[in-house]
């Protein structure tokens, strides 16, 4: 059932203890007019690549449907198990609470993979960071094994070394498929040449890495390969330039920001057309808002996805210091972040974000 559904590789995963130091960290350095992190090697961010390759969800199917409140209601006694794995999708802060409003799509499974959760996980994701990203936020929700996976996988000078797999094999039927790329992160960790739960370590680590200290490709092709099916079988939109959504949510993926993420050669982005603002939007207030009209503009975007795949020339090497990207890069971004003795606006050279 579990496999029908599409939400099987995160039921194989198993959650890392969230680090939030880390994840302050990365908070700190997204852009939420780019949907990226602007670290000083360039941009980078996550993609639907990650998603599918970490955790095996659908990227490539329909948004998720509108629904109203009494259809919610009415189908409130299904699908524990869904429910207990969309918690871990998409849960709010307080408490891991979830809305309603995802019981009505775990009723049939027979559609359930048809809809693009690792995308609406995205757009999630994406929606908390835009918003965490302001001085006057402290917290975060959304899917953070997401992003801390993410980021051990990426940039060496914050990840655990991994000294031993824990065994969860014995767990699962032998007849089941292999678990996802987040299972690599089930471990026994050392913390001998990196640190844990120290923001001013993590800041200070992001300030100074150098380009071989962040990965562009941690899993090239021979890996990807060795995934099972369900982690590689939509790699035809992981370029894809277009909305993604989750309800109310609609957020743009940018993967030609990212290029080297893909083994391409990155070069000036041209600018997506998009409400800095966007993030103040939510259904608080609008809780017989049509979704499906609301987001009619951006919606034949995603429809005919396939048109707007990014492609570059192979990245042969890496980008030299005066490429004209990285110019153009170190103009438009702050390069250190700091650790702050006192409010970050009455520091000389403060830049809002």
């Amino acid at each position: 059932m579990i496999e029908l559904s599409g939400l099987y590789g995160v039921y194989r995963s198993n959650r890392p203890s969230i680090d939030r130091s880390l994840i302050t960290s990365l908070v700190e350095r997204w852009r939420p007019e780019t949907h990226t992190s602007h670290f000083r090697t360039g941009e980078a961010t996550i993609t639907l690549q990650d998603v599918e390759v970490f955790y095996g969800l659908p990227v490539n199917g329909d948004p998720l449907p509108d629904l109203t409140t009494q259809e919610m209601i009415d189908q409130m006694a299904r699908c524990y198990m869904f429910w207990m794995i969309a918690v871990m999708m998409m849960a709010d802060t307080s408490g891991n609470y979830l809305k309603l409003m995802y019981l009505l799509m775990l009723e049939d499974l027979n559609v359930v993979s048809s809809y693009s959760w690792g995308s609406a996980t995205l757009a999630c994701l994406y929606r908390f960071l835009c918003k965490a990203s302001q001085s006057n936020q402290n917290e975060i929700a959304g899917f953070l094994p997401l992003l801390q996976i993410w980021a051990w996988e990426r940039v060496t000078v914050l990840r655990p070394q991994v000294i031993a797999q824990r065994d969860i094999e014995n767990n699962f039927l032998a007849c089941l498929p292999r678990g996802p790329r987040a299972t690599r992160w089930f471990a026994h960790f050392s913390w001998t040449d990196t640190t844990k739960h120290v923001l001013k370590v993590f800041r200070d680590a992001l300030d100074s890495m150098t380009e071989d200290q962040f990965i562009w490709e941690p899993y090239l092709d021979d890996l990807i390969e060795s995934l099972p099916d369900y982690c590689r079988i939509e790699r035809d939109i992981w370029r894809v330039r277009a909305p993604i959504f989750c309800w109310d949510i609609v957020e743009v993926h940018l993967p030609d920001r990212v290029m080297r993420q893909f083994g391409l050669k990155q070069t000036i982005p041209t600018p997506f057309l998009f409400d800095a603002t966007h993030f103040h939007h939510d259904r608080r207030g609008r809780r017989n808002t049509n979704w499906y009209l609301e987001h009619a503009q951006w919606l034949p975007l995603w429809n005919q996805r396939l048109q707007y795949v990014c492609d570059a020339p192979v990245n042969r090497e890496p980008l030299r210091y005066d490429d004209p990207y990285l110019i153009w890069f170190r103009r438009i971004t702050r390069l250190v972040i700091g650790n702050p003795t006192q409010r970050p606006q009455q520091q000389e050279g403060y830049v809002p974000n």
